[in-house]
């Protein structure tokens, strides 16, 4: 019952938000099976520039320090697909819905020398059609070996991975190819230079205006919001009557 009312309660959230995400919103789809990690590109104050990749410091080996959670998809930890966005054929059903994370070891970095950073994804995969969206980069509070043992479910984790504090908000209006780089804020490097000598995790997860949102969605959610009312005014109805009556939202996901 808990779990039928949480999801119906995010299905309603999602269809109302002006960030919902509609059919087929995903990005980077495909990823993770060729072995190719990402790069965290920094400046740093003596001129130089360093690279870092999701290949360092690996806490599984054979597997590179990047993933994806979902909110109720279960991963396992030897999936490093960075796949993040919603899939079909229910996009505002939770169990689609998926955000990705990359942790870096920042062992060999100074505190306080790093000027400028970038993410850089090397292996763009496949995104879906309905463009444009928004992806966004965001701090990491949960500790890097727990985050990349992505292993089963963890709403905690799920919900770290696009709140907090946004590192970037980049808007991607087509297919994505060749490497990708996306430039980090100032509330980035002030994390990066307080994290120095250890890991740094970055979360990631996918937004897309409303205007792109199929119209069933709405329809569904405008329908609820009547039969509601409906119920209201019929509130003095007896309970007999209730119980004998079909349920309102029988539709909504187990």
């Amino acid at each position: 019952m808990k779990a039928t009312l949480r999801i119906a309660a995010l299905t309603l959230m999602l269809a109302a938000s002006p960030h919902a995400s509609a059919a087929g919103s995903f990005l980077f789809a495909g990823t993770g099976s060729s072995g190719i990690s990402q790069d965290l590109v920094l400046g740093l104050s003596n001129g130089s520039t360093v690279t870092l990749t999701t290949g360092q410091g690996l806490f599984t080996a054979g597997t590179l320090n990047q993933g994806w959670w979902g909110f109720d998809n279960a991963n396992f930890d030897a999936n490093d697909s960075i796949y993040v966005g919603a899939l079909q054929p229910d996009p505002l059903d939770p169990i689609w819905l998926h955000r990705n994370f990359f942790t870096f070891s920042l062992a060999n970095i100074t505190p306080g020398s790093i000027i400028s950073a970038a993410l850089r994804i090397n292996d763009v995969g496949i995104g879906s059609s309905t463009f444009p969206m928004t992806y966004s980069l965001f701090d990491v509070t949960t500790d890097a070996r727990t985050l990349n043992a992505n292993s089963g479910t963890s709403s905690s984790i799920y919900d770290d991975l696009g709140s907090g504090r946004r590192y970037a908000e980049q808007v991607v209006t087509g297919q994505l190819s060749g490497g990708y780089e996306i430039g980090l804020n100032g509330d980035a490097l002030a994390d990066l230079n307080a994290a120095a000598g250890r890991f740094f995790s970055i979360g990631g997860t996918l937004d897309m205006p409303v205007s792109v949102v199929s119209e069933p969605p709405l329809l569904a959610l405008l329908g609820a919001g009547l039969a509601a009312a409906g119920l209201g005014r019929r509130r003095r109805v007896s309970r007999a009557d209730l119980r004998s009556a079909p349920p309102e939202l029988s539709h909504a996901p187990a």
